[in-house]
């Protein structure tokens, strides 16, 4: 008897470590979501700036370019954004509908965590692949768009132009 309730005493030991990796894993993944957003913003602002000191100096072409690689960035990222805020809004009905139920705790319980195993699934399967893709497309994209105008704007220098 004993035996059984120090496994108990463990299992739940574990359980409460467990919930403790997981919400700090959380925290910290919402804090390197912000501390992205705030860098692609920086990024897009020093861009534009750039771009707006340089645009004399360039081509038809990189003119062209550069506006088809900042548009393309901007776009995929605001997307994404708008994306995360729907699949989030869902995920938050999901939660209020759950606790708006007259269920038995233990009911309640059993729900909630297969709520939060079907919202992890669709993260594993939804979100992050999206996300990756997401970066990725505006992280190149805008480097290729800063690519062309540093060359330029090097290039300006170069000849005296700037």
């Amino acid at each position: 008897m004993e035996t059984s309730t120090e496994d108990a005493a463990e299992q739940q030991k574990m359980e409460k470590v467990r919930q403790q990796l997981i919400d700090r894993l959380h925290r910290t993944s919402e804090s390197m979501a912000a501390y992205t957003v705030v860098v692609i913003f920086g990024a897009f602002a020093a861009i534009f700036t750039i771009w707006s000191y340089t645009k004399d100096y360039l081509g038809e072409w990189a003119t062209y370019w550069v506006g088809a690689l900042l548009g393309t960035s901007i776009m995929v990222f605001v997307a994404f954004e708008v994306f995360k805020v729907a699949a989030t809004g869902f995920s938050s009905v999901k939660v209020v509908e759950l606790l708006n139920k007259d269920l038995s705790p233990s009911d309640f319980f059993i729900q909630q965590k297969a709520l939060v195993k079907k919202q992890s699934e669709f993260n594993q399967l939804v979100n992050i692949p999206i996300w990756k893709a997401a970066l990725f497309i505006t992280v190149v994209t805008g480097f290729g768009a800063a690519g062309i105008l540093m060359f330029h704007f090097v290039s300006a220098i170069a000849k005296g132009q700037i």
